[in-house]
């Protein structure tokens, strides 16, 4: 590896360095076949689908709503139709459903959030 990265390098800037060559990420794709499709409808979610809120916050909406107490849900145990404000958050991202909003999942647990008139 090292040898073909000092060829590239090369090749781009007509010069190479004897400095030591560190690999600081690598990027992995696989391919493989599996018999039949994966259904998001049919997996299981731990802890439940309680749909109680973990928490309140206040958050601030602009100047129209000023600062609102919004519950705060976990986004696997939030149930399948929310209306704003609220905060859902996930282990990769946080969604904030805004006031005069509605959040619903679908039954793959994709969230389609429809925007109020305001």
């Amino acid at each position: 590896m090292r040898t073909r990265f000092l060829d590239l390098y090369r090749s781009i800037y007509s010069y190479t360095s004897s400095d030591s060559v560190e690999t600081v990420s690598v990027r992995l794709t696989g391919r493989g076949r599996r018999p039949g499709k994966l259904d998001f409808r049919q997996v299981s979610i731990k802890g439940g689908n309680s749909g109680a809120p973990t928490g309140e916050r206040k958050v601030y909406f602009g100047k129209d709503h000023g600062w609102v107490a919004t519950p705060i849900y976990s986004r696997m145990d939030a149930p399948s139709d929310i209306v704003g404000p609220a905060i859902l958050e996930g282990a990769d991202s946080t969604v904030v459903i805004p006031p005069d909003a509605t959040g619903r999942t679908d039954p793959y647990r994709n969230l389609l959030i429809e925007l109020g008139s305001n």
